[in-house]
């Protein structure tokens, strides 16, 4: 009975990750096109930017999302920051107000890394980014900033399962 209480609580987490992927992902998507000098748009939009200027386009996608958290989704789950890192690389901090006492975080991990992996793969709005090769990484917090795990999603994870590519 217990078990089947911590499954169902792993599913609701999962759900509501999803949810906040998908609203995050959604932002950085469009910040990442509305960003930067008119000649990078152009390179972006002939399919030519390098990997500097991604880079780029990253570090401001995220800097303006940063004046935008915490973006709280539900009462358990609060996105804290983004951040951009060195080769192509967008990182989420996401804080679970959760007891984690509760839960067997291994399933927790798990499930979250099942939906997100497939959320990279099939959104739309996060076409771009896998075009261009952006890794992913989300890094979970508990509820008193104590480090759970980090999700990683490099291109070479997402890619060789993608069906729509």
């Amino acid at each position: 009975m217990e078990d089947k209480k911590l499954s169902q609580k792993g599913c609701f987490i999962g759900l509501i990750g999803l949810i906040a992927m998908v609203l995050v992902s959604n932002l950085i998507q469009v910040l990442f096109h509305t960003m930067s000098p008119p000649h990078v748009d152009d390179y972006y939009q002939q399919g030519r930017m390098t990997d500097g200027m991604i880079n780029v386009k990253l570090m401001e996608a995220a800097d303006s999302m940063n004046k935008l958290m915490p973006m709280y989704v539900d009462s358990f789950t609060e996105y804290t920051s983004v951040q951009s890192l060195p080769n192509k690389v967008v990182e989420y901090n996401v804080k679970l107000n959760i007891d984690t006492s509760h839960y067997d975080m291994r399933k927790v991990k798990k499930a979250l890394d099942s939906v997100f992996l497939l959320k990279i793969i099939t959104s739309d709005n996060l076409k771009s980014l896998r075009d261009y090769y952006v890794s992913f990484d989300y890094h979970f917090f508990d509820k008193n900033g104590h480090s759970m795990f980090i999700l990683n999603f490099p291109p070479d994870r997402y890619n060789s399962l993608n069906l729509i590519h």
